[in-house]
């Protein structure tokens, strides 16, 4: 049986929101992300159950803080068949033998999207944010990423705001799994 668990953790440093003395930083309404690294831990253990897991820090500012999504979201743009439901993209590329890349496929449609919640409670107030942003990647040994051991990846990555704009694409470096 395969698992896949997915991991967020959020590291904020919201700009503007803590001090009505400052000029807030004037920043774009649409998402900027940068990659400050990406790691393949193995045998991490979780619960006594050694896991595999990719971890991702990225940095993350926004002009009017609307990035995240609550449980509720899940009508109307946020509904379950929507690209909107998820908030987190991630595309697996795997090196060929002349240094190239092909993005890779996990069986069985797997992905490893998802959603990250709200990082400003008042998103509404349009106030600027920024921070970090973790997300792990982890799955059990019988996992998609044991088609990956002794293999070089890389990774493409993107985000939405609640206004749905998509953020820039980042490109990790690239590491092995192993």
């Amino acid at each position: 049986m395969q698992i896949k668990r997915l991991t967020f953790s959020l590291f904020l440093l919201v700009g503007g929101i803590t001090s009505s003395c400052q000029k807030p930083p004037k920043l774009s309404l649409i998402p900027k992300i940068e990659v400050e690294s990406a790691i393949f831990i193995k045998n991490k253990i979780i619960s006594s159950t050694p896991f595999d897991t990719i971890r991702v820090n990225l940095k993350f500012e926004d002009g009017d803080g609307d990035l995240g999504l609550e449980q509720a979201d899940t009508s109307g743009a946020f509904a379950i068949n929507s690209i909107y439901n998820k908030n987190f993209y991630v595309d697996f590329y795997i090196k060929n033998f002349n240094n190239t890349f092909s993005k890779y496929v996990f069986s069985g449609g797997l992905d490893y999207n998802g959603r990250f919640p709200l990082l400003n409670p008042d998103y509404n107030k349009d106030q600027p944010i920024t921070g970090f942003l973790r997300r792990d990647f982890t799955s059990s040994f019988s996992s998609p990423f044991s088609d990956l051991n002794g293999k070089t990846i890389k990774l493409q990555i993107y985000i939405f705001d609640r206004k749905l704009n998509k953020s820039n694409v980042v490109e990790t470096a690239e590491f092995n799994i192993n």
